[in-house]
């Protein structure tokens, strides 16, 4: 849509340069291109919402799967990584001293030490 913003600039200044009255508007031709690219802008931006709607969904339903899997089995202390990234499905991180915490909301272990 610029170049054809930009085609009819170019005729403008075109016209000015050879003396004639300005064009205010594009040739049927030109304005046909320019209606096909807006219609080809509005399904691409259509189809973007929508993409984004899907993927919304998709990241939502991982989510649920996520919280189904915090603490599944009780507090068994099955860990994973060493160190340790995770422990009964919950995420591990070291805090500000370095010391490993459980860092998840869903969880009522939230922020306690893993050596606890």
């Amino acid at each position: 849509m610029a170049t054809i913003d930009g085609q009819l600039e170019q005729m403008q200044a075109q016209a000015r340069r050879q003396g004639k009255v300005e064009p205010t508007e594009l040739p049927p031709a030109i304005q046909q291109e320019r209606v096909e690219a807006e219609a080809r802008f509005d399904i691409i931006c259509k189809e973007i919402a929508m993409v984004r709607g899907k993927l919304a969904e998709l990241e939502a339903r991982e989510e649920k799967a996520k919280d189904s899997e915090v603490l599944k089995y009780g507090p068994c202390g099955t860990s994973k990584g060493d160190p340790v990234r995770m422990i009964d499905f919950q995420p591990v991180v070291p805090d500000s001293e370095g010391v490993l915490r459980i860092s998840c909301p869903r969880s009522p272990y939230n922020k306690m030490k893993v050596s606890d």
